[in-house]
């Protein structure tokens, strides 16, 4: 059955080869994979845009300029807080044995006020000396998440600063 028959030269032999099927499950795999994913970019692609203005013409926003970053320093003697824009940084003292977080906290609320909408948007960017400890750090970024700010990145202290 499903065999060839051979005529002459001698016996009998089957027709039936062997066949190795990993190869060709391995390519059938790939192509399937392939598919599903450009399926969905293609899905992806034929979304449908559709403006809320009832056909009126959109408004375009302003461009609003970049704000200036954050700088909290955080160093052995206390806390210096200072917005890119300023010329000054804002000395935060510290207050019995760890830092006067409560300062801090009044400080980040005002230029939280300043940027109003745009609070996604301002980056704070804590930079602890190196004798600073991670439990110190974490309180200090705790503080400036529970304001709600988003963009906060942890950078090594400069020499200058």
């Amino acid at each position: 059955m499903g065999g060839v028959q051979q005529t002459g030269g001698g016996g009998k032999r089957s027709g039936d080869a062997q066949v190795n099927l990993v190869p060709y499950i391995d390519l059938l795999m790939t192509i399937m994979t392939f598919l599903v994913m450009t399926a969905v970019w293609t899905k992806v692609a034929d979304l449908e845009v559709q403006n809320a203005t009832n056909g009126e013409p959109e408004e375009q926003e302003e461009e609003k300029e970049p704000l200036s970053p954050v700088f909290v320093t955080l160093t052995e003697t206390g806390l210096k807080v200072q917005r890119e824009s300023d010329p000054e940084a804002q000395d935060i003292a510290m207050s019995g044995n760890g830092y006067n977080l409560d300062s801090l906290k009044s400080l980040m609320e005002t230029y939280k006020s300043q940027v109003g909408d745009r609070l996604d948007e301002l980056q704070v960017k804590v930079k602890p000396e190196d004798a600073i400890t991670y439990d110190k750090i974490i309180t200090v970024v705790d503080v400036i998440t529970g304001l709600e700010y988003k963009a906060i990145t942890i950078e090594p202290a400069t020499a200058g600063s």
